[in-house]
């Protein structure tokens, strides 16, 4: 199927697609969230040192949160949206710099 789409095959679909080829020139803040758990990307990429190396980048690896669920329970003042609370923070903060 890659060939249809001018690709030699998977690994030079995903080598073309992948943002790793170029995530050491992330120059502007960037929010990563990710999780171990998450059963369609993996985190260990993340890790790498151009994503975790680069001080543009903030990177919020969790143990749990599968691909979709940041989601805790709703207590007081929290929705328990943590995922989007976190991306709400991260704008505020550039915002007051």
């Amino acid at each position: 199927m890659a060939a249809n789409f001018g690709f030699d095959g998977a690994e030079d679909y995903y080598h073309r697609a992948s943002a790793m080829r170029i995530i050491e020139r992330i120059r502007i803040p960037a929010l990563v969230i990710t999780a171990d758990d998450d059963p369609f990307v993996p985190s260990q990429p993340f890790r790498d040192p151009k994503v975790a190396g680069n001080p543009c980048i903030q990177l919020a690896i969790c143990e749990h949160g599968g691909h979709c669920g940041f989601v805790g329970p709703a207590a007081g003042e929290d929705d328990g949206y943590w995922a989007e609370n976190q991306i709400v923070e991260f704008v505020e903060r550039l915002a007051n710099r």
